[in-house]
């Protein structure tokens, strides 16, 4: 081999630099070496993390993605999680360790059961012997999959605590161990799946049904589930289990001294089952060996036992894995519809160097509409709402123009150049409610021919256009909900002629003279199965006075706001009846926004209810998470860092309650429009009765001129 001088002078300042190498200082050799350690245990550990058991390093470590994911972080407890939520699937070839111990925090607990992003409609049935972990799973399960949780023991505990007869009939059963009538249960369970939330976004029974008897009548009312989770749990453990547990009624968690020991400072608050006692739990035990065989038999093939010995997390880490299964790739969006523009600038989360939002920017929010686009819908001489222009002008080729209706859009005279207010009057020669209702039934017939009342599929209103039961509306200005309505509308018809909503919202206090000072207010937090907002704040209680859901009326008849608030408080916080005596109307706020259909307008009836400071609310019908107890200057702190936390009229509400009570004061910025805009303006138009010498632009004229003295009289309504 022939080298050249070049290469060997090259090969020799090569070997001068290796033999340098090896002279380098013990220390500075001892830091390059733990240089090189830590670089290889930060690439290492995360991989050996899937294959070395955890007990290597005393912690419980679980894995939700791959590790090195930018998007994972190291919680407090050991647990990697992902910023972004995906389905959880286990290793199959490496079994983890499971976690010590059966109980979790209720951060643990939401950590474990992100919400979907969309609706599933999942049916399920939770079955397993009593105290075999069904009221930990279900609220669990109903959180992640959007589902609503139909607990019949939570239903007939509400009622017990608020002292019905339903509930003194109950009580009687539960403290006996006896199991109630087929057809009572039956017949609550079959008014609650029929509600719209259930019918969308799917239900999970928990303990029902129990018997063969229950299970065939729920078949044949068309109650069948997508699949049978079954959770098994030794007797031993049952019966201990029943012995010690109670649970937090604001959060729903369960304790026990020995497998779940509850904080010191919620234990006061804990409450125990009537029915978990020695001779109850055996002879419930007795019953569901009896029965239940027979239940399983019925739904064979749609069965999966699942080993709730283990932790919970543990538990539902496998009931998931099954209920992954059933999960259908479409669902249903359940954002609310909000102008872009509102939304991101609005709903954009804040940190401590963002300026907070304002109360009027709130208001804002709440009101986003133009009403320059509308024009209003008149009947029987009365304002009943608002019709996009857009529509009301496909309407002005319907034949029945004239006749069912009368129609003329905003224009400009061309001889005078005075504006023209336009305006939809339905059913004008209409003598009677029936004639009215009547005439504006063939009307809407026609409109469906022309595809006038065409749906969005895919948005959250869809669920408000699909009945065609005949509503009550009456009138926008001090309408008498007692009298006779105006006519009667086909549900569905409703969103697209603007007609108000009503409701309810009602503000648990805990007045400042019974703690230090400052008033408390108790907070809930909406189900993640609520159709319209969920899993964001409210009040304490709210209600609408009707409904455009199916299986609901739009209307109450015969329901006062009062008797509603009484209802709503009793059902959505088992409130008892010595609390409700104090319940008292405190204000009206109102706020009108635009939807896919047109202009909605809601008015909300406030009342205040003041409360102990040891006393705690309880939810029985599923659509409250968990209630909190807050000071009112941290929520309205809340209200400006955190506005998308909360449900946007609760804000509103909330906002009231502050002026009311003098959290917010006239030395405050904006104090003026803040109370003036908690009440949308009236707009209204009071049409007379129909004068035939005139043109329409002539009534119209009229009837605004009319409506412009009775604003500058400066009257207001209540």
């Amino acid at each position: 081999v022939v080298v050249t001088a070049r290469e060997c002078g090259e090969r020799s300042e090569l070997r001068d630099r290796k033999q340098a190498s090896k002279s380098i200082s013990p220390s500075r050799m001892s830091a390059s070496r733990s240089l090189a350690l830590c670089i290889f245990l930060a690439i290492s550990i995360p991989t050996i993390g899937w294959v070395v058991p955890a007990s290597l390093s005393g912690l419980n470590w679980r894995y939700d993605i791959l590790p090195g994911d930018k998007n994972s972080v190291m919680t407090g407890h050991g647990l990697w999680r992902s910023q972004k939520y995906r389905a959880r699937s286990r290793l199959p070839l490496v079994q983890m360790e499971r976690r010590k111990g059966m109980g979790s925090t209720l951060e643990e607990r939401n950590l474990e059961s992100v919400p979907t992003v969309k609706t599933n409609g999942i049916k399920v049935i939770l079955a397993g012997k009593p105290c075999s972990g069904k009221g930990t799973q279900a609220p669990l399960i109903a959180r992640k999959y959007r589902c609503v949780h139909i607990s019949t023991g939570d239903l007939l505990r509400a009622e017990v605590r608020v002292g019905s007869e339903l509930g003194e009939t109950a009580e009687k059963f539960m403290k006996e161990g006896k199991l109630l009538p087929d057809d009572l249960v039956i017949s609550i369970v079959k008014k609650r799946v029929s509600q719209d939330d259930c019918v969308h976004n799917g239900w999970i029974l928990d303990g029902f049904p129990r018997t063969v008897g229950q299970a065939r009548a729920m078949h044949d009312e068309g109650i069948d589930p997508d699949c049978v989770i079954l959770l098994n749990r030794p007797d031993e453990m049952v019966i201990e289990w029943c012995e010690g547990r109670a649970f937090d009624p604001t959060t729903g968690i369960i304790y026990h001294p020995k497998f779940n020991p509850a904080p010191p400072e919620i234990e006061k608050f804990l409450v125990r089952r009537v029915d978990d006692t020695p001779h109850v739990i055996q002879q419930r035990l007795e019953q569901y060996h009896e029965t239940f065989t027979e239940v399983i038999e019925l739904y064979k093939g749609m069965v999966t036992e699942v080993n709730s010995s283990q932790h919970e997390l543990d538990v539902f880490d496998d009931v998931s894995q099954v209920l992954d299964k059933f999960v259908p790739t479409k669902g249903f969006d359940v954002a609310p519809i909000r102008a872009d523009r509102i939304r991101n600038r609005f709903l954009a989360p804040r940190s401590d160097d963002k300026p907070s939002v304002s109360y009027l920017d709130i208001i804002e929010y709440c009101n986003t509409h133009d009403i320059s686009g509308y024009i209003p819908v008149t009947c029987g001489g009365a304002h009943i709402g608002f019709v996009g222009e857009s529509l009301a002008a496909e309407m002005m080729i319907l034949p029945s123009i004239g006749q069912k209706f009368t129609c003329a859009l905003d224009s400009c005279n061309p001889l005078t150049g005075d504006f023209q207010s336009g305006l939809l009057d339905l059913a004008p020669f209409a003598k009677s409610q029936e004639e009215r209702t009547e005439a504006v039934a063939i009307l809407v017939e026609q409109m469906e021919e022309r595809g006038l009342l065409r749906v969005e599929t895919g948005n959250r209103e869809h669920a408000r256009s699909a009945d065609d039961t005949l509503c009550p509306v009456f009138g926008y200005q001090n309408p008498d909900f007692k009298a006779e309505p105006i006519l009667h509308m086909p549900q569905k018809t409703l969103p697209f002629f603007g007609t108000p909503l009503y409701g309810i919202h009602v503000n648990g206090i805990v007045e400042g003279f019974r703690s230090d000072g400052e008033d408390q207010m108790w907070i809930s937090k909406r189900s993640q199965s609520k159709l319209a907002y969920p899993g964001l704040l409210d009040q304490m209680v709210s209600h609408h006075q009707g409904s455009r859901r199916r299986g609901e009326n739009v209307w109450q008849p015969g329901i006062t706001f009062l008797e509603n608030a009484v209802r709503a408080a009793q059902r959505e916080a088992s409130v008892n009846a010595n609390y409700l005596l104090q319940l008292r109307s405190a204000s009206i706020v109102s706020y009108r926004y635009e939807t896919a259909y047109g202009l909605e307008t809601k008015v909300l009836f406030v009342y205040d209810l003041p409360l102990h400071e040891e006393w705690r609310p309880f939810n029985g019908d599923g659509e409250v998470d968990q209630f909190q107890l807050q000071r009112i200057r941290k929520v309205l702190r809340s209200f400006q860092k955190e506005p998308e936390l909360w449900k946007p009229n609760a804000m509103l509400v909330g906002i009231d309650y502050a002026v009311r009570r003098g959290y917010i004061t006239p030395d405050d910025a904006d104090y003026p429009q803040i109370v003036s805009s908690l009440r949308i303006p009236p707009t209204i138009v009071d049409a007379p009765p129909p004068v035939h010498c005139r043109t329409p632009h002539e009534n119209t004229i009229k009837i605004l001129r009319e409506s412009e003295s009775v604003a500058d009289s400066g009257s207001v309504s209540d």
